[in-house]
Parts: structure tokens; C-alpha cells; sequence
């Protein structure tokens, strides 16, 4: 299984509409899905490459949405990627 080059997590790459692969967790997680962007949400992605909004279940809650968390929500070293992305751009 592919690993994170920031962090070392393990990874999954899921295809979008658009054929570009995504990087997500492994773990499946189960959500709300949320159609009006009123409520706080997060961004999940469906098995099937679609990005849509959700929020974690509250208890006993029946309407229920299986997919994975994209890797950018939980990488650890997302700081470093980015600090190296300023350096690069404040050098030239």
C-alpha cells in the first residue's frame, strides 16, 4: 500500500469524474450527508470519486453515507509540505 511522502501514513488513491486520483485514508468512515452547506460540514469522498459534504453521525441517526476522509484533513505533515512551498517561492 502506497504511503504519504510527508508523513509515512498509508494511503488509498480513489479516481475522480475527472480520472485524477485522490488521496484518502484506507479506513472507511460512515457520515451524514448534507445537501444545503448551512451546517458545519467536512468533505468526504464517495467510493465512487464523488466529493460531497457531511458531518459525523450524531446517535441514532438512520440516514447514514459510507466513503473515506481525504488524506489532506489528517496528513501530519501537511505543515512541512507547505513550509517548503513558501521557501521555494519567497528564493526566486
Amino acid at each position: 500500500m502506497p504511503k504519504c511522502r510527508y508523513c509515512g501514513e498509508e494511503i488509498i488513491f480513489i479516481e475522480n469524474e475527472k480520472r485524477r486520483r485522490i488521496p484518502v485514508d484506507p479506513d472507511i468512515v460512515v457520515f451524514k450527508r448534507i445537501y444545503s452547506k448551512s451546517e458545519l460540514y467536512q468533505d468526504y469522498i464517495l467510493p465512487t470519486g464523488e466529493k460531497v459534504a457531511g458531518r459525523p453521525l450524531k446517535r441514532f441517526e438512520i440516514d447514514r453515507t459510507f466513503g473515506y476522509v481525504p488524506h489532506k484533513y489528517t496528513c501530519t505533515g501537511r505543515d512541512i509540505k507547505y513550509s517548503k512551498q513558501k521557501r521555494r517561492n519567497t528564493q526566486r
